[in-house]
């Protein structure tokens, strides 16, 4: 499983490169990431829940118990009469899908980004079938794994992710996101359904549709599921409440909060996933042949395990979640402006990681000894708690309080867990647990130092001073500015400027001014519209609401009251900067793109736009078509202001002077250019190279110190490792 796991967790980091190489962290991704709240609400409550903490436990006591015929009764019970209810939910679901995902997946989105809820919708609806086929495949995973049989449970992710991949490399450049989501129908559809149908048929599969539902067996899963499905545990739905919340934040929040959570995912996924998935099976066993003893160390041992592979583990994405962004993510529309957000996230996401590994095996000890209704109580209990913190450290921290907000929750969740169930079970080896964790601690210490350490010296020996996207501010204005000025101190600087940034510069004035005007005049041709209805809707309202539709890539949407909610999650300010005018009349400040606006006008791509086209002035429309123009000149300016300010720090011989030209910048152009910051690495090689040592090294050094602690569980688990894959060798060879 761990060995399946890490393959899978390398193709899903494979997928995000290609996801974030192509698209960037832009709302459209966060459109794509958004679209998976209502599908995932259904998964959760009636799929995922019900399966892992009911169905494997009854299942695998039938088939140990000699009864395997009723055992594939109630799966066949339980699997037509869920196929049934989900159908009709996805198609309800897929019906009103546009308010549903308003207000379950993006209440932010409609407030202040409405040009991306008609595309949250339609990917939404792309994926919402993919519930039905995780459904049917988990439910005949369950089976194979109530015999010890996890190759679907192992190669279901890894198709899941080839189909996601092959969705955005075949269809990406044609249909954008709207690629990804059908690659995400179609790994969904082979793995669970497909690969999952061939490895049951090979052990032997009996289905027989059937809607018994008062067979002993199925009211049994149902009263063990049904907790599950009403309560709300916070590590079924936190990701949920996170994409909630940061549609409110920006456009992008919701793509770096997922971003960032993928990556904390993986040391969580290679070692809980597979601890968790492995051991349920076998603490299921113990609890129907009554071996309590067994029961207890077996949750014990899984815990400790887990703990020594996944505290230094926190402590390690800590320390280096910058480098880590840089490293993985940093390539094409991925730019260096994308990293600090998302490795601030991904920070304060890490220091959950040993928590969320922990409840993994601690929630597997209840669902053993079938008792669904303790951990659905202190999962709702904390998920209470955790929705007013997401309130609270978003307007702290913005973005990264929501993860931060995950992280408390998950460490409160944990806490109270594992104290409940060591109640439950009489005791889990508690001193053996507390004796390792305290080596753990001691030996993870030194690996901070060790952390910093390399980091450190990855920033002196392999950063530069040069400039990356981020580093300058408002450069446009940067570029005007120095074109402009006649001061002598700026004299040096004006010499690295070349003619085409200084042609550029003044095309932008022209640019602001001609932004103004067309603003202007465009707000008042679509009010004049709306005033006479000219768009033969009725009165004024009727005819924004009809603009806001016909042209919801590039005004905001009609907003004729402030939003409570929204005063509450971003504060008044913000929220009321988000209203419209309560006349219904459109005002500059609601154009969200001044360009796309145009191109939708100017080419009469509706009916709406051939009517607003129709009632500008021949002036305006001039100004229109020369504004598309300057536009299109000044849009490499950033870029190219960048470029020349690199060339006057790359002119300084030495790493010293190239250090005091960056510095000279800061000091000069304090409104405009940032100081590097501590321990940044800017490159992404260079960055990979300091992960790279650094896992190395602190790998070498925690397995000496754990050694000399006498703490020799890592050893086993490499031994074990090394151990299956010269099995398998061995017998590959004999069957050659």
């Amino acid at each position: 499983m761990l060995i399946a796991i890490l393959l899978s967790r390398i193709l899903g980091l494979v997928r995000e490169v290609i996801i974030a190489s192509q698209f960037g962290q832009s709302g459209a991704v966060s459109a794509y990431t958004a679209a998976f709240n209502l599908p995932d609400l259904l998964y959760f409550f009636l799929s995922s829940g019900a399966l892992s903490s009911a169905f494997i436990p009854v299942f695998t006591e039938y088939l140990h118990n000699g009864r395997e015929k009723e055992a594939w009764q109630i799966f066949s019970i339980i699997g037509s009469f869920m196929g049934i209810l989900l159908t009709v939910i996805i198609l309800f679901a897929w019906i009103y899908a546009r308010p549903l995902v308003t207000i379950l997946a993006v209440p932010g989105f409609s407030a202040k980004h409405p040009e991306l809820v008609g595309l949250t919708v339609s990917l939404t609806r792309i994926v919402l079938p993919c519930q039905l086929f995780f459904f049917m495949g988990g439910l005949m995973m369950g089976t194979l794994e109530a015999r010890q049989n996890f190759d679907a449970r192992s190669m279901c992710p890894i198709i899941y992710n080839l189909g996601i991949i092959a969705g955005a490399l075949l269809l990406g450049h044609f249909v954008g996101v709207k690629g990804l989501a059908a690659g995400t129908l179609l790994g969904a559809f082979a793995g669970n359904i497909v690969y999952t149908f061939i490895s049951l048929k090979k052990e032997g599969f009996e289905y027989h549709f059937s809607l018994r539902l008062n067979h002993p067996g199925v009211v049994r899963v149902a009263i063990l599921a049904i907790p599950v499905i009403f309560g709300l545990s916070l590590p079924q739905i936190d990701v949920i409440i996170n994409k909630w919340f940061a549609s409110w934040v920006s456009d992008v929040a919701p793509a770096a909060l997922n971003y960032a959570n993928r990556l904390m995912q993986v040391p969580i996924g290679i070692f809980a996933q597979a601890a968790g998935t492995a051991i349920l099976p076998a603490l299921s066993a113990y609890a129907a042949k009554k071996e309590w003893d067994n029961l207890r160390s077996g949750i014990g041992r899984g815990l400790s395990t887990i703990l020594i592979e996944n505290i230094p583990m926190t402590v390690f994405m800590m320390i280096m979640a910058d480098p880590i962004v840089r490293t993985v993510y940093m390539w094409r529309s991925f730019t260096a402006a994308d990293v600090p957000i998302t490795a601030f996230c991904l920070m304060l996401y890490s220091i959950g990681i040993f928590a969320w590994s922990g409840q993994a095996i601690v929630s597997r000890g209840f669902f053993a000894i079938q008792d669904t209704l303790s951990p659905v109580i202190i999962g709702t209990v904390t998920t209470i708690i955790f929705i007013p913190l997401n309130f609270i450290f978003i307007k702290l921290l913005g973005c990264g309080g929501l993860a931060l907000a995950t992280t408390t929750g998950i460490i409160i969740h944990f806490t109270i867990l594992t104290l409940w169930l060591r109640k439950k079970t009489g005791g889990i080896d508690g001193g053996k647990i507390l004796y390792t964790v305290k080596r753990i601690l001691a030996a993870t210490c030194v690996l901070a130092v060790l952390c910093v350490g390399i980091r450190y010296a990855g920033y002196a020996l392999l950063g530069t001073w040069k400039l990356v996207d981020g580093d300058i501010r408002r450069p446009e204005k940067l570029a005007v500015f120095l074109s402009r000025t006649k001061e002598l101190r700026y004299r040096e600087l004006r010499a690295y400027l070349s003619d085409d940034v200084r042609l550029e510069a003044r095309k932008y004035t022209l640019y602001e001014a001609a932004k103004k005007r067309v603003d202007r005049g465009i707000c008042d041709s679509i009010n004049s519209l709306m005033e006479r209805d000219g768009f033969d809707k009725g009165d004024v309202y009727e005819n924004r609401r009809y603009a806001d539709t016909a042209f919801s890539d590039s005004l905001k949407e009609f907003r004729p009251a402030e939003s409570a909610l929204a005063a509450l999650i971003i504060g008044k300010k913000a929220s009321a900067r988000a209203v419209s005018s309560p006349d219904g009349l459109y005002q500059p400040s609601d154009i969200i793109s001044t360009e796309r606006l145009l191109q939708e006008i100017l080419q009469g791509r509706s009916d709406a736009g051939k009517a607003v086209k129709g009632s500008m002035s021949l002036a305006l429309r001039s100004d229109a078509e020369r504004f598309l123009d300057l536009s299109e000149d000044v849009s490499s300016l950033p870029a190219d202001v960048m470029e020349c300010l690199n060339k006057y720090i790359a002119g300084k011989v030495g790493g010293k002077q190239q250090m005091l030209a960056r510095k000279t910048l800061c000091d000069t152009l304090p409104s405009y250019v940032k100081k590097r910051p501590f321990l940044r690495i800017e490159g992404n090689i260079t960055s990979g190279i300091t992960v790279l040592a650094g896992m190395f090294v602190c790998f070498v050094a925690y397995r000496r110190i754990m050694r000399r602690l006498g703490v020799g569980e890592i050893d086993e688990i490499i031994n074990t490792v090394t151990g299956m894959l010269r099995r398998k060798k061995s017998a590959a060879a004999k069957d050659r």
